[in-house]
């Protein structure tokens, strides 16, 4: 018995593992591995730790910011009176217009900025922008606070015009001066320079008459809570109700109103900003 064999044929797939060995190319697999090496130790050093520390302080959107963005229950806005042509009405976006008789309501063009002004210049006729069928709020749905902020003017050529700002009952379809002083109204306001703020029966007022002059511009922010409301005038709080507190659900409301036929009366506002927290 013998065997028989052909080496050339048998020997073929040995061959071709070795060219196949032969045609590795060693030096770039080298190099490959070198460039895997470095990137390994480019991981090695990236400061975790730091990393989440900087993500820990990117800034967070803050409460006011969320309700100017519409975000929650009760939105906010801000108006810079910069959207509708000189001499026109405000933005309906934000704002409803009453116009009593002549007085007006209108946006002016500033260099810049540009200001809301409400003319009365005639005996009870009002000049109003409010909120109603627009914007809302209420100390509910997880709102701790209510603010409006503002940066007004007043003009009277003489006596004490009836001009006002803040909130009243959302339902109230005519919120001028004097409905911003009605107990009734769970009012939270400024006007002739007094603050006042109800329970939904009595008043409770502070004379802030000694940080206003006529003619002279003037920032405003009233705050509102559960437990008080807070008047700012320039950034400095200067008064704050905790007898009579108002609960509601309230519109906002700027207004001016000639009292009578013995003086015109001109409120003016730069910028309007509305927003719970």
């Amino acid at each position: 018995m013998s065997n028989s064999y052909n080496l050339a044929v048998d020997l073929a797939p040995v061959q071709t593992v070795v060219d196949a060995i032969r045609a590795v190319d060693v030096p770039a697999i080298i190099a490959d591995i070198g460039t895997v090496d470095a990137a390994v130790d480019d991981i090695s050093e990236i400061d975790v730790v730091n990393i989440r520390t900087d993500i820990a302080a990117i800034e967070t959107v803050t409460a006011k910011e969320r309700s100017m963005l519409g975000i929650g229950a009760f939105p906010g806005f801000r108006d810079c009176f910069n959207k509708v042509a000189d001499a026109a009405v405000p933005d309906a976006t934000y704002w409803n217009v009453i116009e009593d008789g002549t007085a007006t309501v209108q946006v002016l063009h500033g260099t810049p900025p540009n200001f809301l002004e409400l003319k009365s210049i005639a005996g009870d006729e009002d000049a109003i922008v409010h909120t109603m069928d627009k914007f809302l709020w209420a100390i509910k749905e997880n709102v701790t606070t209510l603010h409006m902020k503002g940066r007004f003017n007043y003009k009277q050529n003489t006596g004490n015009g009836n001009w006002a700002i803040g909130f009243l009952l959302y339902s109230n379809a005519n919120p001028d001066a004097l409905q911003l002083i009605q107990p009734a109204q769970h009012i939270a306001s400024l006007l002739l320079g007094t603050a006042y703020s109800s329970d939904g029966a009595v008043n409770e007022t502070t004379d802030l008459t000694a940080f206003l002059s006529d003619n002279v511009w003037f920032d405003l922010e009233i705050e509102i809570s559960a437990t008080y409301v807070r008047f700012y005038i320039d950034g400095s709080l200067r008064a704050t109700h905790e007898a009579r507190v108002p609960d509601a659900v309230w519109q906002a409301s700027i207004t001016a109103r000639r009292a009578g036929e013995a003086f015109d009366v001109e409120l003016e506002a730069e910028q309007v900003e509305i927003w719970c927290e």
